[in-house]
């Protein structure tokens, strides 16, 4: 980075101008922001990846710059409009939640599922939410710092885990009563913890991590906010 950058790419505003081809919003509605603008022609925007996008341009990223400012300009196909009970903040954590709601999606999560969420910040959190939304009987999370884990059990965790202090796969056990678990979202993008993660998929324990892990570990990850 070579010179100063606003931050902010999770967002949600009043629409106060739109150029004269712009149909699918008006002026004063209030909408969502998705940051990440992409080509919209290249392979991964066809075939539907858009997150892959080697021409995104996204907000707060070098040299673009973010949202903290009174007025930012948005193609408008970027722009998703609020229902009138959804509050502003709400509407800006749409786009961490979509991340989450990804990730239980490409994790294949089935009703009853125990998911642990590695990692308990906004990304974290909002994982944990997507996988109670979408049937997970319990959902467990692990996180260095002790706000976040109270945070966590405040939102409905079923447990969280400190794993400075305590064993990961010994206090899952404990936890689960020795039944495992069956889907493991990574969000805290620390080296530690994905070395953590292969350790908890160990084919020699498939009975105990991952459903995955019957046949071996499968880690499915992707890129960007898609």
């Amino acid at each position: 980075m070579k010179e100063p950058l606003i931050l902010g790419h999770e967002l949600a505003g009043v629409v106060v101008r739109t150029g004269e081809k712009v149909r699918n919003v008006s002026a004063r509605d209030r909408v969502a922001v998705e940051p990440g603008v992409t080509c919209g022609r290249c392979s991964y925007c066809k075939s539907g990846r858009y997150n892959l996008c080697p021409d995104v341009v996204f907000m707060a990223t070098p040299p673009v710059d973010g949202a903290w400012a009174e007025y930012v300009a948005v193609r408008s196909d970027f722009l998703f409009r609020l229902s009138d009970e959804m509050s502003f903040e709400e509407g800006a954590l749409l786009e961490p939640l979509s991340v989450g709601l990804h990730a239980v999606r490409r994790g294949r999560i089935q009703p009853e599922d125990r998911v642990l969420v590695l990692g308990l910040g906004p990304i974290g959190l909002l994982a944990m939410e997507a996988a109670k939304m979408s049937g997970a009987s319990q959902v467990y999370g692990s996180d260095v710092v002790e706000y976040r884990r109270n945070l966590a059990l405040q939102m409905g965790a079923s447990g969280v885990i400190n794993p400075m202090g305590e064993s990961v796969p010994q206090r899952l056990d404990e936890l689960t009563g020795g039944n495992g678990i069956d889907l493991i979202i990574e969000t805290s993008g620390n080296a530690g913890g994905h070395r953590g993660f292969h350790r908890l998929c160990e084919p020699r324990r498939p009975d105990r991590v991952c459903r995955s892990a019957h046949k071996g570990c499968h880690p499915s990850g992707y890129w960007r906010f898609g």
